[in-house]
């Protein structure tokens, strides 16, 4: 697959578990940060995109940003969305990269829209959230006629012997996890359309990470928080192959 016209962003960490987790001295990290909105994103290329940095096996997490699964047409239906999901699953079997595939909306049966994300490695779903908080969902459920509904389980989760804190754009404003009573974690990680990292509501531990993949900013960001908990932000190196 090839990537050509996608815009990578790509992280290297430095971690003393990297060589026990992923067999690397460091681990690696890839963004896709391109425009994205809530009324429909170009997810042809979001899906090839992910597909392509999947089979390159050059990545350990690859971060997309919210509304990126969001079809121009609107919400899609739960039937479509688990169909999204499968070939997601399936580009990532035998890859034991940890996928943010970014958000897709999508309604139920009843009129309900949720806004949602999978989490993926080697072809299974680790966690799934749903944003919890109205970041313009409100207005998007009427513009369809539908009903904005929202998850009620925190985004924490565990991969490879680190611990993770997931949230989705309004969620972090919102603190979200620190309301939560989340414990430290390695990486926090936020999917955003319009958001910038608030450092007082960053869950990370000491030396963990706060990494954010934003479509509307269009950029990707990773920062290692410090003795104190002052962010040491992480050089990128940016490319359109």
């Amino acid at each position: 697959m090839s990537l050509s016209g996608s815009q990578i962003v790509s992280f290297e960490i430095d971690d003393p578990k990297a060589k026990q987790a992923v067999n690397r001295e460091k681990l690696s990290v890839a963004m896709l940060p391109k425009s994205t909105s809530p009324y429909g994103s170009d997810t042809e290329y979001f899906e090839e995109a992910i597909k392509g940095l999947l089979e390159t096996n050059a990545y350990d997490i690859i971060v997309a940003p919210e509304y990126n699964l969001v079809p121009r047409e609107g919400p899609v239906t739960r039937e479509d969305k688990d169909s999204m999901v499968e070939r997601l699953l399936e580009y990532s079997r035998g890859k034991d990269t940890l996928l943010f595939p970014g958000t897709v909306v999508w309604k139920d049966e009843s009129g309900l829209m949720k806004n949602t994300i999978p989490v993926i490695s080697n072809g299974e779903v680790v966690f799934e959230y749903s944003k919890m908080h109205d970041g313009g969902e409100v207005n998007l459920a009427k513009y369809h006629n539908l009903t904005a509904s929202y998850g009620s389980v925190p985004g924490r989760f565990s991969w490879k012997g680190y611990d993770f804190g997931l949230e989705v754009c309004r969620d972090h404003f919102m603190a979200t996890l620190t309301a939560s009573n989340a414990k430290s974690v390695d990486f926090h990680v936020i999917v955003s359309c319009g958001m910038d990292v608030w450092f007082d509501n960053v869950v990370s531990k000491e030396l963990g990470y706060v990494m954010m993949c934003d479509g509307y900013q269009e950029k990707g960001v990773v920062a290692r928080m410090e003795q104190g908990m002052l962010p040491n932000f992480i050089s990128s190196s940016q490319q359109a192959v």
